[in-house]
């Protein structure tokens, strides 16, 4: 006696669909199919007992009921292991998408990690201006910034003047960390600059408009500043530009100390940053200051000046640094 059997692991339910007798005298093949949208089918081939009186003296082999039995339970466990790989399909593919969402989340940081400033933007991100976070050597914690980018490459901006809608006329402190909203007008943040500028070599560019729509600009090819123990002292370097060397005609600035009404680091007799009403490198006081106070249209020394183009208070300015080498 012998069976032939097909197993399919989507196997559900078994039913008898025919029974006929092979021409080998005393064999009878029973069939089965699945009750499954999968196309399966099991054929049993027992010896023709004729009854089951006939096989049941025979211990060496089961009777028909029996081995019916066995392919009932064996399409149960079937099912049941069917069921487990299911199952184990939901958790693998729920586990790969929280690897792949952790993967992502690991790329993400590792991307934030090398994002030294706005020259790294670009390598990452691509040439789209806009607010991004930034991650200097030094710095304990990543902070915003608006990014610029240009023909001539990326632009980091560290303070911005455009509308009067952020007071600026403000303590050490404040300006230590930074103020105002990277959208619109800001001031970056002492420390910031401090620790951008020492991560490379850097440039700085300041962009100026009248109200009448008139803009010019200054450019200077090395900018840095020390850090707080040396009270923020500026350095610059070569000038360039259609807006005149403000930052050295007159008082020259390169070699100041940073100065607050509150924080008085000038050489002149009074505080420059209380008289116009801002903070700068001041010396004594100063041809430039892009920290005063806010003047629509009105000619002022305590508003947004640049002397060596504009002898009025001025509409906007934006100070920007780019790395050089």
């Amino acid at each position: 006696m012998y069976v032939l059997w097909a197993l399919n692991l989507a196997a559900m339910t078994m039913t008898v669909i025919s029974q006929s007798t092979t021409g080998q005298r005393g064999m009878t093949s029973y069939q089965y199919y699945c009750n499954t949208s999968t196309r399966c089918q099991y054929t049993l081939t027992l010896p023709d007992c004729g009854n089951e009186k006939d096989c049941n003296g025979k211990d060496d082999q089961p009777t028909l009921t029996q081995l019916i039995d066995i392919v009932m339970q064996l399409s149960n466990k079937i099912e049941q292991l069917n069921d487990q790989i299911l199952a184990l399909n939901d958790r693998l593919t729920q586990h790969n998408e929280k690897m792949s969402e952790s993967i992502q989340n690991i790329a993400n940081d590792i991307n934030r990690l090398n994002v030294k400033d706005c020259d790294s933007i670009l390598d990452v991100y691509g040439r789209y201006s806009g607010v991004y976070e930034l991650n200097p050597i030094g710095m304990l914690q990543p902070f915003d910034v608006y990014c610029e980018m240009t023909e001539s490459g990326a632009w980091t901006v560290i303070q911005r003047r455009q509308d009067g809608s952020v007071d600026f006329y403000r303590n050490w402190a404040d300006y230590k960390v930074g103020f105002g909203n990277t959208d619109g007008e800001y001031w970056i943040g002492n420390d910031k600059i401090y620790r951008l500028t020492h991560q490379a070599s850097y440039k700085l560019r300041i962009d100026l408009e009248k109200f009448d729509g008139n803009t010019s600009y200054a450019e200077y090819d090395t900018f840095w500043i020390e850090n707080e123990n040396n009270n923020y002292t500026l350095h610059l370097g070569q000038y360039s530009g259609t807006a005149g060397d403000a930052m050295r005609i007159y008082k020259n600035l390169d070699g100041q100390p940073f100065s607050t009404y509150d924080r008085d680091n000038d050489i002149f007799i009074y505080n420059c940053a209380s008289s116009w009403r801002g903070a700068w490198w001041f010396r004594a006081c100063a041809s430039s200051h892009l920290n005063g106070l806010y003047f629509p249209q009105v000619n002022n020394y305590m508003g947004i000046v640049w002397k060596t183009w504009y002898s009025d208070t001025l509409k906007s300015a934006t100070m920007k640094i780019q790395k050089t080498d």
